[in-house]
């Protein structure tokens, strides 16, 4: 079996059966309802195989789901390339990835393993491709009824066990963070909320709870609710939402979502978790659940005045390539404060904070957001014009910069691509849905050939240099004005220059935290006020580590994240706790492999490395040598900064390592006149 097919085999395994959140709270104690299975034709599933369940339509022009979709009503995608299923390609089963109740209209796109059908109740319109892989249909729309009825009470049921637990954590909100401290070591802990309170917060803070815990979020009320701003600190989590008849959400969400009730908008970001729901009128894009580590990491975070000594065994300051220390996986990550290097024990009045800043998702009418790309804003070159068959370009036009070839099965880019060699992609992929009504002509520039077997190119073209094959309907989106193979090698050359620079720029930083590695990663910033951090890690260390915690370190800040060493890099666990517009992993160095199996919040800075996916999505801007992908997002905004258009610069005019933005300026006084406020009382 290949590495990839291996990783994903593990991956499903995993995270379906360990990680299911829902058996997770049901083994803990509490009295659930007698669990059902659902059945289709000669098919039945259990409950944790599904990775959303909506009891009404649903509705996705671009995106997919990870995992298994049962739909009792209608599914309409009628755009975009769309896939189900993706997660599930090494298995060896045959069970459908895609089950609909009702009809089907769907135009692009793929299921998943490669060889099923997916099962429609009605009628099925579109592709012809797609129509040779239906199975099972019923002589009517509705012969599943009668099972979709049986998995919505179960979930009703569960719902009103949940949501009748007593709140086991004490809560308090703190620049529009949830502080949530943890007062046992139950495996379960319950914290309720109101649907006004959750919809307002951009944050999580977890405070002595430990990492491998389970959450479960109710939301007590029947007002509408909205999920934005940073994930939840923790991959272990369901949010209850009993009451609510609708759900947006606009960032990333990881975790489950329970709402048999309410109907679900997505409107940016990805779910990562099971999700139950009335109806989808609007999907993008749905993952497995994520896993957690299992071993035990305490915060000592806190509003109060805390205490740590700067001498403890396995921290150290992490100032060169060596600096993290590799703590025991089971050990509790013990965080320092800014203290002198001396066995004293200091005390530190301000706050330290696990997730607080806030985001904005890209919107979806044609603006990007480049203004609050981090990478791009501190790197002058990448926003310098030039001209390109009548065209003016910048490097921070595009989201996506490979020096070499670029592959794909499905799934998407939601931005501009730029690749010196060429592109191979398979059904169903997608460029530039976000920049619909950008001014912009190109979503992707192709040095060498591109082979696209089907899929769309948004309503924008692509510039080509080598040869092209498409299919018919995209013929019209390519364009080939060169008149020699090496059209784009100016392009190519200065990217290269730019983005070497930049990496070396941010390598030549002085560090401005502490780290003690495993696998919880506890990062500590030498001084709360600083708008911009940096630390140091090994590749090793970086793979390893399954979540993470910052402790006195300032809402909305910026990070670079320097990457040493000469070893492959893996992002298996819960995503960067910040803003993915705010980050940036320096992955330096040659030759080196990025495996991405999960959520990336930030950009990958790695001109002279290569990518490869395995699943899951990364919501930032990416530059390596070689990649092969599955989703890459546009990043979310920190709250207060503005998205400028496609075709516009952002506001970077100085070099990597140096200066701040305004708005990022302007929301880092605020907090910082907060935090002092706080500290008095």
């Amino acid at each position: 079996m290949s590495r990839t097919l291996l990783l994903l085999a593990i991956a499903f395994t995993s995270v379906l059966c360990a990680c299911d959140h829902f058996s997770n709270v049901c083994s803990s104690g509490v009295s659930c309802p007698a669990s059902v299975t659902f059945t289709a034709g000669e098919d039945t599933y259990a409950l944790s195989e599904l990775n959303f369940i909506s009891f009404g339509d649903f509705t996705i022009d671009h995106g997919d789901t990870e995992g298994r979709t049962i739909v009792k009503g209608n599914l309409n995608a009628p755009n975009e390339g769309v896939s189900f299923g993706y997660a599930l390609q090494s298995e060896t089963a045959t069970k459908p990835s895609l089950v609909v109740g009702g009809n089907v209209n769907w135009m692009v796109g793929e299921t998943y393993p490669l060889g099923t059908g997916f099962f429609v109740g009605g009628a099925f319109t579109g592709a012809s491709t797609l129509a040779t892989k239906v199975e099972g249909p019923c002589s009517s729309a509705g012969c599943l009824d009668a099972a979709f009825d049986s998995v919505k009470n179960y979930y009703s049921a569960l719902s009103s066990v949940l949501a009748a637990q007593a709140q086991t954590v004490t809560t308090s909100t703190l620049y529009q963070a949830l502080q949530i401290t943890c007062t046992s070591s139950a495996a379960v802990q319950y914290v309720s909320i109101s649907t006004s309170d959750l919809s307002a917060l951009v944050g999580y803070n977890l405070i002595n709870c430990d990492a491998s815990a389970q959450f479960v979020i109710n939301v007590v009320g029947s007002g509408d609710v909205v999920l934005a701003g940073n994930n939840f600190p923790s991959g272990r989590v369901i949010f209850n939402i009993a009451s609510s008849t609708k759900i947006t959400t606009q960032s990333f969400v990881y975790g489950s979502i329970i709402a048999v009730n309410a109907a679900l908008y997505q409107s940016a970001g990805t779910i990562s978790g099971q999700v139950i729901v009335a109806s989808a009128p609007t999907v993008v894009q749905a993952n497995l659940p994520l896993c957690n580590s299992t071993s035990t990491s305490t915060s000592t975070s806190d509003v109060v005045p805390s205490t740590s000594t700067s001498a403890e065994q396995g921290t150290s300051t992490s100032g060169d390539s060596n600096a993290s220390t590799s703590g025991d996986d089971n050990s509790s990550a013990t965080s320092t404060s800014s203290a002198p290097s001396d066995s004293s024990t200091t005390t530190s009045e301000i706050p330290q904070t696990s997730s607080t800043s806030g985001s904005v998702a890209p919107a979806t009418n044609g603006t990007r957001p480049i203004d609050c790309v981090f990478l791009d804003n501190y790197v002058s070159c990448a926003t310098t014009g030039f001209d390109f068959f009548d065209r003016t370009l910048q490097l921070s036009n595009f989201d996506v910069i490979v020096f070499g070839d670029l592959s794909a099965g499905t799934g998407d880019i939601q931005g501009r691509a730029f690749v010196s060699g060429s592109v191979t992609l398979g059904n169903g992929f997608s460029f530039g849905q976000y920049l619909s009504n950008s001014n912009s002509n190109d979503w992707v520039l192709v040095a060498g050939s591109l082979d696209f077997t089907s899929g769309s190119f948004s309503d924008r073209r692509a510039l080509v240099a080598g040869s092209v094959s498409v299919p018919s309907y995209l013929t019209s989106s390519v364009d080939r004005p060169c008149t020699n193979a090496d059209c784009l090698d100016d392009i190519t050359t200065s990217a290269q220059g730019c983005y070497n620079q930049a990496q070396s720029n941010l390598a030549a930083l002085s560090d401005t935290a502490t780290v003690v590695v495993g696998s919880n990663v506890a990062i500590t910033c030498n001084t709360f006020m600083s708008n911009r951090n940096v630390f140091t890690i090994s590749g090793s260390d970086l793979s390893a580590a399954q979540s993470f915690t910052l402790s006195n370190c300032m809402p909305q800040t910026q990070w670079i994240i320097n990457v040493v060493g000469s070893d492959s890099v893996s992002f298996s666990g819960d995503s960067f706790p910040a803003t993915s517009g705010d980050i940036i992993f320096n992955i330096q160095g040659s030759g080196r492999t990025i495996s991405v199996s999960t959520g990336v919040n930030g950009a990958i800075l790695a001109p002279s490395n290569s990518l490869t996916m395995d699943g899951g999505v990364i919501h930032g801007k990416v530059v390596v040598s070689s990649a092969q992908i599955v989703q890459i997002n546009l990043v979310d905004c920190p709250a207060g900064s503005s998205s400028g258009s496609g075709s516009e610069s952002g506001s970077g005019d100085v070099d990597a390592g140096q200066g701040n933005t305004s708005s990022q300026m302007g929301v880092s006084i605020v907090v910082i006149v907060l935090a002092l406020i706080a500290a008095l009382f």
